[in-house]
């Protein structure tokens, strides 16, 4: 009961949040043309790496891998997503920057964590996370972020899958808490250890009372659900200030540092 009257909690604040975000769209041509440059983007992927800072350890307890491309046509890795969506090529794509992540992931520092974005459906491929994929060997170190693009809760019972990611040694995080479609689905099928605040309830929030409401109960109540908070996007001194009083620990943003093609560990 306590753990539902937390997660309703959660749930009505997500709903506070989504009213503080604007919604951005994008349009996207020629499916020949687009099918031409996937193929070469997919030659072009590489990854760069942004930490993650604990602000009480004053160190990074990891980093997120994020995935570049070298095709000009399709640079913005949102643009490349949402092409690989519209052409049915997503595992494609995933198997691309997983096979690039395991290729860089043994040189990642001692004791620290590699974010790595997940998208839901690809939860259901074995081939992806299971034994014999370019992850495995690194699972133990690994959290699958799920970016939740569309709505976990439309994928059914996800419990055997979670579990099987579980006894492989992934943990796991649901990102952009209170922008994309995260519900209630998301937190009772992957009680997931790390849950990630989306930039637009960060950004200008040591100006914004609203944000600061809404962030600290959201921190309150992950905390009691035995979840750590990262707060993304965190851009400035102030904005960092800010969530640190308002319970905040775990930072990414650009106030530490930009992503770089190597593990780089910020000075603070």
């Amino acid at each position: 009961v306590s753990w539902a009257v937390l997660l309703a909690d959660l749930a009505r604040l997500k709903r506070e949040a989504l009213a503080l975000r604007g919604v951005h769209g994008a349009a996207l041509g020629d499916e020949a043309a687009l099918h031409a440059a996937f193929t070469s983007a997919l030659g072009k992927i590489r990854m760069v790496f942004h930490p993650i800072i604990s602000i009480s350890e004053r160190r990074s307890i990891g980093f997120e891998a994020l995935m570049r491309s070298g095709e000009p046509t399709l640079a913005n890795p949102e643009a490349l997503i949402n092409t690989a969506e519209l052409l049915n090529r997503v595992g494609e794509l995933t198997h691309a920057v997983y096979s690039e992540i395991a290729r860089r992931a043994a040189a990642l520092p001692p004791g620290r964590l590699l974010f790595v974005n997940v998208h839901p459906p690809d939860l259901l491929e074995p081939a992806l996370h299971g034994i014999g994929s370019p992850l495995a060997p690194f699972a133990d170190r690994i959290i699958l972020e799920i970016t939740e693009r569309t709505s976990i809760e439309k994928m059914g019972d996800l419990s055997g899958v979670v579990a099987d990611l579980r006894r492989l040694n992934y943990r796991l995080a649901v990102d952009d808490l209170g922008t994309g479609y995260a519900g209630l689905a998301s937190f009772t099928q992957l009680n997931p250890e790390f849950v990630k605040l989306d930039r637009s309830l960060v950004e200008g929030i040591d100006t914004n009372p609203v944000k600061q409401r809404v962030v600290r109960a959201m921190n309150a109540l992950c905390a009691d659900l035995k979840m750590r908070v990262i707060s993304e996007g965190v851009e400035t001194n102030a904005e960092k200030d800010m969530l640190r009083s308002l319970g905040a620990d775990l930072i990414q943003g650009y106030v530490f540092g930009r992503p770089a093609a190597e593990f780089v560990e910020p000075r603070l």
